[in-house]
């Protein structure tokens, strides 16, 4: 399994225990803030309320593997923070699963630890996990997919190539760009002599069938709604039709890089400092599975590049980086010298990692103490607070909730149960309003004539058809919380006519 020099393994059983129980702690600790402290809602998140009143093919740009098992969870505790925050906890404590089972199989000492503790120095896992949606999942389909490989060099068993294809099947229901990262392997195994015939195996043609299959019912859904994914991958990317000038490509680059600085900086800088004479080693691994990290690093990354000349990418997000960020120091850890022993540097190391990750928590939990709440968006965590409370003195009985964008929606159904919410977000479908039922339809009002820029069009228009403005009601918030992106909600309770 080891790829290391080491002649004699250390045992690592006591060590491995103790870093599984600083986790489990830590995990459970971020839980526990994201459920006593804060109920506001991130937009992807107030998304996922929304979409899981039903189990579906598709639901949005993104595909439907993460809508799924928040799904499944909120039928145990319900469609709220908890089941949100349960699924994050789950997908953490996978995420550091594998990454132990990586350093396991780079490295027979010490130098595992250092990798299983990789994701608390990067800000994207050790902060921005805790908020995001898809992307943890990704991560651990495309960490999934790389051990499954390296499984196979070890075992090119019929199991093994069908558990690669479950790798792929499921890594496209995660999120599209795991297209990219898979791509990246293939290559990789091509380019790989010791590895080249896995790909050429009658094994891997049922890897592809197994992940076809997998993907195929999603892919049907896809198809039919090909045009409104494809204008929202080309706003998230800043995609342009237009030409632009070969300074313009390069400036592009430039932040490429710099968003890989930013994001991965923190745990290159440390593995320099635990060994300074680092950067002057690095050279071509003579260990195969390094090898493999190193080139599926390299082409992963040069695809990113590629994309900015082919369909003209602009902005790069950190999060879509984040599967190779994660082995980019695996790859320099392999050039510090093998570890027998904890010494100075290695200790300096898991110093740093612990008082990263207790600095990260104690912010997170002292917003709460402190006057200013996590997210930029608890405004309306206070506004429909108000609004559940002035309907429910009203005496008013909800058949049904007509929402004026995906942020709305989310609030909506946090306060308001199980009363089906519409939403006219991503699909821009046309409310329906129902006849002989008592519908409330919500929307934010901050501006002082017309509605926001996040509002969908089908929305605005059936408002404008629909909505009397004789009948309309505003509500502002009467505490003024550290963020105030939202301040005023606006609503109209239909009678059923």
């Amino acid at each position: 399994m080891s790829t290391s020099d080491v002649t004699v393994a250390p045992d690592l059983r006591r060590y491995w225990r103790w870093a599984w129980l600083f986790v489990a702690v830590l995990v459970l600790a971020h839980t526990l803030v994201r459920c006593l402290l804060y109920r506001n809602l991130d937009v992807d998140e107030a998304e996922q309320l929304v979409l899981i009143q039903k189990l579906a093919l598709g639901y949005s740009a993104q595909p439907p593997l993460y809508t799924w098992l928040v799904w499944g969870m909120a039928q145990v505790v319900g469609a709220n923070v908890v089941a949100l925050a349960a699924v994050k906890a789950l997908l953490m404590l996978t995420l550091f699963y594998q990454m132990m089972q990586l350093g396991r199989w780079c490295f027979a000492d010490y130098r595992a630890i250092l990798v299983f503790f990789v994701p608390l120095l990067l800000p994207l896992y050790a902060w921005e996990a805790w908020r995001m949606t898809h992307t943890p999942v990704l991560t651990i389909l495309c960490l999934a997919t790389v051990l499954a490989w390296l499984r196979l060099s070890r075992s090119p068993s019929w199991f093994n190539y069908a558990f690669l294809g479950c790798c792929f099947g499921l890594g496209m229901l995660t999120k599209y760009n795991y297209a990219l990262f898979a791509g990246s392997i293939g290559l990789v195994i091509l380019l790989l002599p010791s590895m080249r015939r896995l790909i050429l195996s009658p094994g891997f043609l049922l890897s592809l069938l197994v992940g076809l299959l997998i993907v195929l019912p999603h892919a049907w859904w896809a198809l039919s709604e090909q045009q409104a994914i494809m204008n929202y991958l080309r706003s998230r990317t800043g995609s342009s039709a237009h030409s632009i000038s070969a300074f313009e490509y390069l400036q592009r680059v430039g932040y490429f890089y710099y968003t890989v600085m930013i994001t991965g900086g923190i745990p290159i800088a440390l593995i320099m400092l635990l060994d300074w004479k680092v950067s002057w080693k690095i050279r071509w691994p003579a260990a195969v599975n390094i090898q493999f990290l190193l080139l599926t690093i390299a082409i992963g990354m040069s695809l990113y590049i590629a994309a900015i000349f082919t369909v003209r990418m602009y902005h790069f997000r950190g999060h879509w980086l984040g599967p190779f960020l994660l082995l980019l120091p695996v790859w320099l850890i392999s050039y510090v010298p093998a570890m027998n022993t904890w010494h100075r540097p290695a200790q300096g190391y898991l110093m740093i990692v612990a008082l990263t990750s207790l600095v990260i928590l104690g912010v997170r939990g002292s917003g709460y103490v402190m006057g200013y709440h996590e997210g930029k968006f608890q405004t309306r965590d206070y506004l429909f607070s108000e609004l559940a409370e002035e309907l429910q003195q009203q005496g008013v009985q909800l058949a049904e909730i007509i929402a004026g964008d995906i942020h709305c929606a989310g609030y909506l159904r946090l306060y308001f149960g199980d009363v089906p919410v519409q939403c006219s977000s991503f699909l821009n479908t046309t409310p329906v309003l129902s006849t002989g039922r008592i519908t409330v339809v919500v929307w934010d009002a901050t501006p002082e004539k017309g509605l926001t820029t996040e509002t969908p069009q089908a929305f605005q228009q059936w408002f404008k058809e629909q909505v009397p403005a004789k009948e309309v009601k505003r509500l502002t918030t009467k505490d003024r919380p550290f963020h105030t992106r939202t301040t005023r909600l606006g609503y109209w309770v239909s009678v059923g006519r």
